[in-house]
């Protein structure tokens, strides 16, 4: 099955080389952006099963590209492409939506599975970046005594790798509800 796809990256050369890999991995690229807002647009505008996601963009970043798509419509998928592991990225990734997240470093395998499984529903986290995400959180301290209890139980279901829809139906609450819960962890937590 052939896998439509957007590249957002700032940088031509990145967009070319990864253009180049998808295509040997049966994916075909419908649309190219420069910048976030590029993305957003696109997003709206062209039909596609995945947007692979810088995160530093011009105009609009990476985390709030992938936001504001999510808020628009939180089936879109999106894998975030990245050079940066740190885990305050890697968490605020998370938490505006992203279903994936991938170093640029990876090779053709890792990248092949990661589109793969995020083009077809599920959440991919290297595994270089998921004791960032999944690792030690302080659920006591200061700003995590800030959440409401429903917060608490969809960061804790975050953190365990569990996508919106799979949160909301666990929750048996809607996914747009999901994502305003994410919003107010970014705005709380990071």
């Amino acid at each position: 099955m052939t896998i439509n796809a957007i590249i957002a990256d700032d940088h031509e050369l990145v967009r070319e080389a990864l253009q180049m890999r998808l295509k040997k991995m049966d994916v075909n690229i419908v649309a190219e952006a420069a910048d976030g807002q590029q993305a957003v647009t696109l997003a709206e505008a062209v039909d596609f099963d995945l947007i692979l996601m810088d995160i530093s963009m011009p105009v609009l970043n990476g985390v709030e590209a992938t936001q504001k798509i999510k808020e628009a419509n939180p089936e879109r998928k999106i894998l975030v492409l990245s050079t940066h592991d740190s885990q305050d990225y890697v968490r605020t990734v998370a938490a505006a939506g992203a279903d994936g997240y991938l170093l640029k470093s990876a090779d053709f395998e890792e990248m092949q599975k990661a589109v793969q499984v995020v083009a077809m529903g599920g959440s991919y986290f290297a595994e270089s970046v998921k004791q960032k995400l999944f690792g030690e959180r302080d659920y006591e301290d200061e700003k995590m005594q800030s959440l409401t209890i429903r917060e608490k139980e969809v960061l804790r279901m975050i953190d365990e790798g569990y996508r919106s829809k799979e949160i909301a139906h666990r929750l048996n609450i809607s996914t747009r509800t999901v994502e305003a819960h994410r919003r107010n962890l970014k705005r709380k937590l990071y």
